[in-house]
């Protein structure tokens, strides 16, 4: 609900309660870990909302999550031992080529790769959350136009879709953004590649001449 937001009707009143992942502190507290304030629910039919605040611990984020992931991956990369569904389940969410990053790293020996996957555990993190939110909310929106068609007052649901499609867009950009720090990245590596070569080449010719 503080993810989405909602539409709160009690004896004809209608309230809508905007969605929290508009907020830039909302999705960083839980990709991060900080105090973020959230919606909670009174009585066995949420008609009564409410708001408090709610503290995701350093240790138990998102960040964190995936950082303990990547450092099994990575043991294992050196080790030659299998990935458990866990770690596989990551890989393959991930938007973030994690296996092309593997891949750059088995290519040099340990502690030697211009790269180091755990740096990327903050990146990772939040483009796995921002896939999550972005379901989620794809999920709500589809069921509140399913309402909306069938609602004989359907303006409140539609200024709620139009909400969701508004976090939908932020996310979106959010997204846009998490992928051209990647580009980034692998511009610094492939450059640090092509200097190798061209420094190895170098020596070779001194030892030759």
């Amino acid at each position: 609900m503080s993810i989405t937001g909602t539409v709160l009707v009690i004896d004809g009143d209608v309230r809508i309660l905007p969605s929290k992942a508009l907020e830039d502190e909302f999705f960083n507290a839980f990709a991060e870990g900080g105090k973020v304030p959230i919606y909670r629910c009174t009585g066995d039919r949420c008609l009564t909302v409410n708001e408090e605040m709610r503290e995701i611990r350093s240790d138990d984020n998102h960040v964190a999550h995936v950082r303990f992931l990547l450092d099994k991956i990575e043991e294992k990369i050196y080790s030659d031992t299998a990935l458990d569904d866990q770690e596989r389940l990551l890989i393959e969410e991930c938007q973030v080529p994690i296996l092309k990053i593997i891949n750059i790293m088995s290519a040099y020996h340990r502690n030697e790769s211009p790269i180091n996957i755990q740096g990327y555990a903050e990146i990772i993190a939040h483009d796995l959350l921002n896939k999550h939110f972005k379901d989620l909310l794809e999920t709500v929106r589809h069921l509140a136009a399913n309402m909306k068609d069938v609602q004989m007052n359907a303006e409140p649901l539609q200024e709620f879709i139009q909400q969701l499609k508004l976090v939908q867009d932020k996310l979106e950009d959010r997204n846009t953004e998490t992928h051209n720090s990647i580009d980034q990245i692998f511009k610094i590596i492939e450059k640090t590649r092509v200097l190798e070569k061209s420094i190895y080449a170098d020596m070779r010719t001194l030892v030759h001449e």
